[in-house]
Parts: structure tokens; C-alpha cells; sequence
């Protein structure tokens, strides 16, 4: 801690403020005019031919040019060309082209006057036509016009004559006529009455009614063209503001002419050339052009009504004649040169204006700017003409702020000036520290070494805290509370490694008593006293988009503004929980750019903000941005940090690099309408013919456009119809039946597609032009990518059928051979049955009769032979049944089942019984199942037979729920044989069961019992 020792005062110095005080009465209007900058458009830019004659814009906002070689396009970003060159986009058969006109009968129509010829050019199909003047008319167009009750007014030579007169419906009808002369001049045009006038050579002007009475002739001016005298000359209604101009050829000279008392004014003299050019812009301007000079003429300004611009436009481009003026629907004058275009944007001048250098582009570079309690605003300029400026901010002309104090070098390096309205007094801090007495307007520095607190190579911050000390420090190492009161100085120590290399940019003290100190590194917030809170940084939670702080500003409801460089605007708000949250506002969101130097908000609660490319405001009612630019009256386009200030009459001052700017947020700020986003072009590539297909566009109705699958990738190129910086036009895309929402697209005037999945699209762009200003509506583009032919529902279709034709054919096939295994089967069954069953019945019936005449042990063989024949018989049946395809119904095998029974039990003593349960006894069986359930039932009753020594024997067969059950019990008593074991009978059971996917149980309990469970039937 140390104590002030000494103040000194600083002496007057008269002739810097002398000097200061001149330069001011010639540069310090309070609303002095701002001129815009014009933007030169050349064949760098992709103009097709330089020499440009006419000017023209069509209904959907596009730019047509008349050049001497065709026709060009311009969508503010591409050009197309119409000539008849082999390298035009469309070729048509023209070549010097001195007008271009939207038709007013047809909005998709030009009238084209090229090659003293008049023709249509149809902007959706490119159909160009000729007018084809009727005879005895048809001689060479010189000249048309088109009124405003869409009447078309056409010159005409024919032989030695020209003739004037309205063509309709394919009729011409002369209203008046010239000799013709080796001078030509002739132009039409229309008075605010409606009525049309003719100049010629002969005549001067001629004034006809709508009707083509003729009224009166006027002649204003003659001149001697090689000896002959002509009345020729230049003339211009202009509607607006209800005055006729004329620009004779005598003199180099512009009247305004009142023809009620037939008088002139001379309103611009000693001109290089006569005139040859005017229009009138949207406040009312009428801008008028001799070959090399352009002026602009406002009425209304009674100091200096007549504005030079020809050496601004000089600067952007060499040319030696200015051909035409034009001004389009959003207020842009174009000039068309011999050498290129240039457009100049005429947008309404919205703000004033202080220390303002219109010779300069960067002159009075300003800091500081505060507001004593007596309402004088000083500003401190640090370039240009330096020193401390006061003014009281209420008058418009030169209300004089003058510099103060005398001794400039002790002011160098301020950026900050803190005003202590208690004590009246400015603080500022440079290598010292000063204080600038208002009541006696003397200043005094503190006469300590501030060396280890202020820098010559960074700017040194300065606040003052609500409590009246202040805050100081080149970076986080150095930081330094001043408490004036005392007179001591106390240094703040923030715990940081790195705080040396942290340079520290501003300090500002939020609602809660937080400071908050912006540095290159992020944010470090202190307490009253001093000690580190937190770090908010690129990687803290919430994170800030960018470490380098610019400016930050606490608005009333605590809202924490922060301006970065490259990260845009943070927002900072303390949440339910005390917790930090962000929200980040980028070029992306609208603002006018990412370096944010100062902020401030208006009583409407809009934050206003500065930056390195403009202002921009933002509207946090409708979450919008709209930004302010040079062609709207700002100074300059970039502003400094430490430079702002809101007075007490809610104006708000923002300083930057020629002057200040002073907003009133009340006014209107000129928010416009864009007109609607024009699809401009479309096209696609197919790799396979390495043939690209371009389609130029302007038309409201959009076809549905289909992309074949065999091409690679398409593209549809648009355009915002608004050529104030259309470079910085934003858009917003949706495809929709792809994605969810709109993404933001930059500002690109195209996208592109690669291998888009097949399928019905609507590609949907809106767009916001340079201020923020939404375009009218959305394009909505209709395209369907079609698929190939594999992937089309005819061949699905094809396919499905193709592939069941396929299957009926092996369906029909298996089935052919299962009709042929069973015609076999029953083939062999039959065969079986005749042709063996019948030898083995013979064998055995011959064993029987040779047993009549046989001795006993011979007779007894041939029983042996008789038995075995028989046996085989029966079992040849078995197996010859079980094949046989005749016999494949449940009722069938059932049938079996009872004759067997009855073979084998029927003539002992064995009593059976078969029970029948729930069966579909129509079902057939197949083959295999059929089979191993008779020979699984026949093997089980020959065991009964052989081993049980039963008495009885129960047979039960039928579905019991989702199980299929034959079950063969016999009353085999304890003491029987049971089978076998080892036997090949049991054996058979199980592998036959296991081959039709069933399960046997063969239990012992009160006799035998065979038990068979599978699938039901």
C-alpha cells in the first residue's frame, strides 16, 4: 500500500487548441452527410463485356445489362449471358444492345432494343422474337418507351423520316414526324400527368395527351452542329418531386424548368460535358451524369443541395463514359460505364455524426466519451486530430467541441475515461494518472511511478467502482485498487501462473458488487475486496466461445453482456441455482460480425453493439438482428472498444475510427422487406456420359424436378435479390423428407447433393439480408430422385412374381415327382401283391398237396415250407400296404390297424379291444409317418402275442390337446417274459419313433404297456 505524495497541474496550451478548434469548424457537423461507397463491378467480376449501356431489373429483382455485346444477367453473384457468340449461355441473334426493359403487359417479358430492331425476350424460356413493325412502318427502331398505363411509344426511321407514335396489337400509328439529320437526337418520356414527350432535332419538345394530341412544342436551347442549328435537348421528368430538369447542349449546365411560368433555374454549372443522364432515388435525390461526372441534388438542403460524387466513383473505377442511371427497388444506384459497372447503395442516412472526416476514410480515431452531470459529453480522439473534445450534443449544426486539456502528450494512450459525478471530475489513465477538474476544467496527474501498473505497448483499462475507487492494471499480475479518498494504492493478487502473460482488456462491476475483469485469457470475477471467484474461460462450465474479451456490460435486469474477438456476443445469467448460464449470438444468428467492441441498450431494452463491421442491433422480443453498415449514415464500418456511452437523453454513442456515431433508438431504422428468394440455375452430373445439364432459371412456378440415379450429384443455385453487401446474405435450408428442421447454410447461394437416397423431396431456403432483414417467404423446390430399376416397385413387383412363378414351377415339379413316386409305389405295391403274392400263395398251396402223398418226416418239411410261404405272404401285404399310395388316409390306417388285430389276436384266446379318440380320419398321411406307425403297432402287438401271455389287450389311438397318442396295453401277468432287451424288436420301436419325430414310453405295471406321443395331427 502507498499514498500519493504531490498533484501537478498541467499548463494551457493555446495553439494545439487553436489548432484543434479550426480543424473542428470544418469537419464537426453534428449531421453531416455520410457518402456511400461505391462498389466497382467489372469483367473480373464475370461481366460479360465491359461496355454496359442500359440498366434494367425484372420483376423477380434480377439485374439485366444492355451491353455492345448482348444481353447480360446478373443475380449478384453470376452472370449469364444472351449473344451471339458461340460462348453465350443462350444464343440469340443480336449484338449492340442500347436498351433493356421489363415489358409492363407481361411480367415473364423483356423488351429488348438492340441492332435498331425491337424484340421480346421471355425470361422462363429464353424465347427471343422479334417485333415485327407493320408496313409501311417498318424502318429502324430508334427508340421506345412504355408508360406507366403500359402503352407502348416507339421512333421509327422510314426513308428520310423519323417517325413518332404508339404501337398496339400489332399496329403502329404515327402521331408525329422529323426529317431526318446527320445529328441524330431523339428521346421519349412521360410527365407525372401522364402526358408524353417527344425530342428531336427540329422541335425541341414536343408535349402530346395520352391520347396523341399534340399539345405544344418548347423550345429551350439551340446549337450549331456544322453549320446547321438544332433544338435538341436532354431532358428528365422527375415524378417524385415533381420538377423537369433540363440539360442542355449550348451549355454544360442543369435547369430546372417550370413550364406554368416557362422559367429556369440553373441548379449545376461548369460541368465537363453536357448531361446525359438522371434519376430520382427513394428520398427523393436526383442524381444526374455528365460522361465523367456524377452529382447527386437534394432540394430540400438549402446549404449545400448539390453533392459531387465523381471523384468517389473516379476512385473505384477508370471509365470515360457514364452510358445510364439506375436505381433498383431497394434504393442501390447503378451506373453503367464504358469500362463496368458500379453500384452505389443510397440506404437512408439514420444517424449523426461527430469529428466526422469526409475527405478520410480513417481519420479521428476515438476512445473514451462520458456525460458530465451538467450534460457536456466529452470524447477523447486519440488519432487523426487528438485531444479531449466537449460538446452538449443537442445542437445539429457546428456546435463546437474543442480540446481540452492543453497538454495532449500527458493524454497519450487513454482509452478509458471514468467520470465521479460526486466529485465532478475525469479520471483517465495513460502512463499516469489523471484527473481533469470540470468545474475549473484543469487537469492534474498523480505524480507516482505507476510503472509497474501501466504499459507503453497495451492499452491501460480504468474503472471507477460504485463505492469510488478505481481499478487498474495493464494485466492480471497488475492489478491495482486506487482509492482517491485515501490517496493509497492496494495491489490485487489473483492466484494464476500465467497471470504475467494475461493481458487484461476491461473492468466493469455487475449488480451483485462482482467485478468482473476481461483479459485475453477469459474472464476472472472478484469480489468487492478483491479475491478470485471463478474463471470463465473456452473450457470452463458454461464455456465462453472465445478467451479474448472486448467489452462487457451489465444491462439492469443483470444480464451480462460480453463481447469477444472472433467469438461474437456471450450472455451471461445467473440461473435459479446461482448457477452461470450462456448463450451465444454470432454472425451465424445474425450479428453483423464476431469482434465485438462496445455495448449498450436503448430504453426499449434492445442491446445495441459495435463491432469491427458495423452495428448491430438486437430485438430480444423477436430474437433478431438488425445491422447498420457505412450506407446506412455510420462513419465508419469499424468501431473501438472502450468508445461508447448512453447520454441522458437515451442517445447512444459509439465511437470508431472517423468519428462518433450517435443513435437515436426512437427513430425508425429503416427496416425493410426483401423481395423473394428467384432460383437462378439448376443443375446435374452423369458420370457414366460425363455430361453435365445446366438450366438457367427466373420463374415464380417451380417445376418438380427428377434426378436420374445414374446422375452423381445435382445443385440448385439461388439468389436474394438484395445487392446492398448480398455477399453477406445469410441462408437457412430444410430438405424436407430428410432432415428434421432448418440448418443454417452460411452464405452460400447454392447447395449441392451427392448420392442422394431415392425418393420425394421439397428443398426449402429463406434468407436474411446484410441488416437482418428476412426475405419475403420461402423457396420451396419440389424434386424427386428417382431410383434404379431394381429398386422401382414394378420390379419388386417382377420380382415377387418371378420369384413364386419359380417356386410353382419346383412346387409343380416336386409334386410331378411325387405323383410319379406314387404311381411307382402303386406299381409296385400292385406287382407285389399279383405277381410274388400270387407265386408265394402257389408255393405254398403246392406244399400242401405234396404233403398228401409225402411220408411223415417229408410231409412235415413241406408244412415248414406251407407256414413259411404263408408267413411271407402276410408280411409281403404288410410292407406292400405300407406303400402303397391308394392307402394314405388315417381311416385307411385304422382300417389296418383292426384287420391286423384281427389276424394275429382274433383266432387265440387273446381278447382286444381299439378304441378310435378324436382323429381327422379324411387327413392324409404321408408315407413315412403311415408306415412306422404300422410296423411301431405291429411289432408291439407280435410282442404281445410271443412274450406277454395276455389274455387281453387294449389298443387306444386319438389326439389328447396338442399331442398326438397311441398307447397298446396288454394284461401280461408278473411272471411273463418281457421283452427282450437285446431283441432287434425294441430296437426297431425307437428307431422307427425317433424317424417321425416321436417319443416311446415301454412300461411294466399290471401288464405291458407301449405308449407312443407326437405332434398332433
Amino acid at each position: 500500500m502507498f499514498a500519493l505524495q504531490r498533484s501537478v497541474y498541467l499548463p494551457w496550451n493555446r495553439g494545439i487548441l487553436s489548432c484543434a478548434f479550426a480543424f473542428w469548424l470544418g469537419t464537426a457537423a453534428l449531421w453531416a452527410q455520410i457518402l456511400p461507397k461505391p462498389i466497382a463491378i467489372t469483367t473480373e467480376n464475370g461481366l460479360g463485356f465491359r461496355h454496359v449501356n442500359y440498366i434494367t431489373q425484372d420483376n423477380s429483382g434480377l439485374i439485366w445489362l444492355a451491353t455492345q455485346k448482348g444481353i447480360e444477367r446478373y443475380d449478384g453473384y453470376e452472370f449469364k449471358t444472351y449473344n451471339n457468340s458461340k460462348y453465350a449461355h443462350f444464343k440469340v441473334p443480336i449484338d449492340k444492345v442500347l436498351k433493356i426493359q421489363q415489358a409492363l403487359q407481361d411480367k415473364d417479358v423483356l423488351l429488348v432494343h438492340a441492332d435498331d430492331k425491337l424484340f421480346t425476350l421471355n425470361v422462363c424460356n429464353h424465347d427471343f422474337r422479334e417485333i415485327i413493325l407493320p408496313k409501311p412502318f417498318d424502318g429502324l427502331v430508334k427508340g421506345f418507351y412504355q408508360s406507366g398505363n403500359q402503352k407502348l411509344y416507339l421512333s421509327v426511321i422510314k426513308g428520310q423520316k423519323l417517325l413518332f407514335g404508339e404501337y398496339a396489337q400489332n399496329k403502329f400509328v404515327p402521331w408525329a414526324e422529323s426529317p431526318l439529320e446527320k445529328y441524330y437526337g431523339n428521346t421519349i418520356k412521360e410527365d407525372g400527368e401522364g402526358n408524353i414527350w417527344w425530342s428531336n432535332v427540329h422541335d425541341g419538345l414536343i408535349k402530346f395527351s395520352p391520347g396523341g394530341q399534340k399539345i405544344k412544342s418548347i423550345l429551350l436551347d439551340s446549337f450549331m452542329w456544322y453549320g446547321h442549328k438544332f433544338y435538341y435537348s436532354e431532358y428528365h421528368h422527375d415524378t417524385v418531386n415533381k420538377q423537369m430538369l433540363i440539360f442542355p447542349k449550348s451549355k454544360n449546365e442543369v435547369w430546372l424548368y417550370d413550364e406554368k411560368t416557362k422559367t429556369k433555374t440553373i441548379i449545376a454549372k461548369d460541368l465537363t460535358t453536357p448531361v446525359y443522364h438522371a434519376v430520382t432515388d427513394e428520398q427523393k435525390n436526383l442524381w444526374f451524369a455528365t460522361k465523367t461526372q456524377l452529382f447527386m441534388y437534394n432540394k430540400n438542403d438549402k446549404v449545400s443541395p448539390l453533392l459531387d460524387f465523381s471523384q468517389q466513383v473516379q476512385n473505384q473505377l477508370q471509365f470515360t463514359g457514364i452510358q445510364h442511371l439506375f436505381v433498383d427497388k431497394l434504393n442501390v444506384l447503378w451506373i453503367a460505364t464504358n469500362n463496368g459497372l458500379i453500384k452505389l447503395p443510397l440506404s437512408k442516412q439514420l444517424f449523426g455524426n461527430l469529428l466526422y472526416n469526409r475527405t478520410s476514410d480513417w481519420s479521428n480515431e476515438m476512445r473514451g466519451i462520458v456525460q458530465t452531470k451538467d450534460k457536456t459529453i466529452y470524447a477523447y480522439c486519440e488519432n487523426g486530430n487528438p485531444g479531449l473534445y466537449k460538446t452538449n450534443g443537442l445542437e445539429k449544426k457546428s456546435q463546437l467541441i474543442y480540446p481540452f486539456p492543453n497538454d495532449i502528450r500527458g493524454l497519450d494512450g487513454i482509452n478509458y475515461l471514468c467520470y465521479d459525478d460526486q466529485k465532478n471530475v475525469i479520471w483517465a489513465l495513460s502512463e499516469k494518472l489523471i484527473c481533469i477538474d470540470m468545474a475549473t476544467e484543469k487537469a492534474r496527474y498523480i505524480p507516482f511511478d505507476l510503472s509497474a501498473v501501466t504499459s507503453k505497448i497495451h492499452h491501460n483499462p480504468l474503472a471507477r467502482l460504485k463505492d469510488g475507487r478505481l481499478l487498474m492494471g495493464f494485466n492480471l499480475s497488475k492489478l491495482t485498487l486506487y482509492d482517491p479518498k485515501t490517496n493509497l494504492f492496494r495491489k490485487i493478487l489473483i492466484p494464476n501462473k500465467q497471470a504475467e502473460n494475461i493481458i487484461t482488456e476491461v473492468f466493469v462491476e455487475d449488480q451483485r458488487g462482482d467485478i468482473w475483469v476481461g483479459t485475453n485469457s477469459g474472464i476472472f470475477i472478484l469480489n468487492n475486496e478483491g479475491k478470485l471467484k471463478t474463471v470463465l474461460d473456452e473450457h470452463s462450465s458454461p464455456a465462453l466461445s472465445k478467451n479474448h474479451v472486448l467489452c462487457i456490460y451489465v444491462s439492469p435486469e443483470n444480464r451480462i453482456w460480453v463481447g469477444t474477438f472472433g467469438g461474437g456476443l456471450n450472455v451471461l445469467q445467473y440461473g435459479p441455482d446461482d448457477k452461470l448460464v450462456i448463450q451465444v449470438f454470432d454472425t451465424k444468428k445474425g450479428l453483423c460480425d464476431d469482434n465485438i467492441t462496445a455495448i449498450a441498450d436503448d430504453k426499449k431494452k434492445n442491446i445495441w453493439v459495435s463491432s469491427y463491421n458495423g452495428i448491430s442491433r438486437y430485438d430480444a422480443k423477436a430474437n433478431i438482428f438488425q445491422n447498420f453498415y457505412l450506407e446506412d449514415g455510420l462513419t465508419h464500418n469499424e468501431f473501438n472498444y472502450t468508445s461508447s456511452m448512453v447520454d441522458d437523453r437515451g442517445l447512444i454513442w459509439f465511437g470508431g475510427l472517423n468519428g462518433i456515431n450517435i443513435i437515436d433508438p426512437e427513430k425508425t431504422l429503416n427496416q425493410k422487406s426483401n423481395p423473394g428468394l428467384v432460383l437462378t440455375s439448376f443443375t446435374k452430373y452423369n458420370p457414366n456420359t460425363h455430361f453435365t445439364h445446366h438450366e438457367i432459371l427466373n420463374c415464380g412456378q417451380l417445376p418438380s424436378y427428377k434426378i436420374s440415379p445414374s446422375e452423381s450429384w445435382f445443385q440448385f443455385n439461388w439468389s436474394l435479390p438484395n445487392y446492398f453487401k448480398n455477399d453477406k446474405s445469410q441462408y437457412y435450408v430444410w430438405l424436407d423428407g430428410l432432415e428434421p428442421s432448418w440448418s443454417y447454410h452460411g452464405n452460400t447461394p447454392f447447395i449441392r447433393y451427392y448420392n442422394l437416397k431415392y425418393g420425394s423431396y421439397t428443398l426449402r431456403v429463406k434468407a436474411y439480408d446484410s441488416k437482418g432483414n428476412p426475405s419475403s417467404g420461402e423457396l420451396a423446390i419440389p424434386f424427386t430422385v428417382l431410383p434404379f430399376f431394381y429398386q422401382t416397385w414394378w420390379f419388386t413387383l417382377f420380382w415377387i412374381g418371378g420369384l413364386a412363378g419359380l417356386f410353382y414351377l419346383l412346387y409343380r415339379y416336386n409334386l410331378n415327382k411325387k405323383l410319379a413316386m406314387e404311381r411307382m409305389r402303386t406299381q409296385i405295391a400292385s406287382d407285389l401283391h399279383d405277381e410274388i403274392g400270387s407265386m408265394l400263395s402257389g408255393l405254398a398251396m403246392q406244399s400242401e398237396l405234396l404233403q398228401a402223398g409225402a411220408q411223415p418226416v417229408e410231409r412235415k418239411r413241406f408244412q415248414v415250407i406251407s407256414d413259411l410261404s404263408r408267413t411271407v405272404v402276410s408280411k409281403m401285404r404288410d410292407l406292400v400296404w405300407s406303400i402303397d399310395s391308394r392307402s394314405d388316409t388315417v381311416q385307411d390306417l385304422l382300417d389296418k390297424m383292426h384287420e391286423k388285430l384281427a389276424t394275429l389276436l382274433g383266432s387265440g384266446d387273446i381278447s382286444y379291444r381299439l378304441n378310435v379318440g378324436d382323429l381327422p380320419r379324411d387327413k392324409t398321411l404321408s408315407i413315412n409317418v403311415r408306415q412306422q406307425l404300422f410296423l411301431i403297432f405291429n411289432e408291439s402287438i407280435v410282442n404281445v402275442l410271443r412274450h406277454s401271455h395276455a389274455t387281453n389287450v387294449l389298443v387306444e389311438i386319438g389326439n389328447q390337446g396338442p399331442n398326438f397318442i397311441m398307447r397298446i396295453q396288454d394284461n401280461g401277468f408278473p411272471g411273463a417274459t418281457t421283452i427282450p432287451s437285446t431283441g432287434m424288436g425294441l430296437k426297431n420301436i425307437y428307431m422307427r419313433a425317433e424317424k417321425i419325430q416321436a417319443t416311446v414310453e415301454i412300461t411294466q405295471k399290471d401288464g405291458f404297456e407301449v405308449k407312443l406321443t407326437m405332434h398332433k395331427w
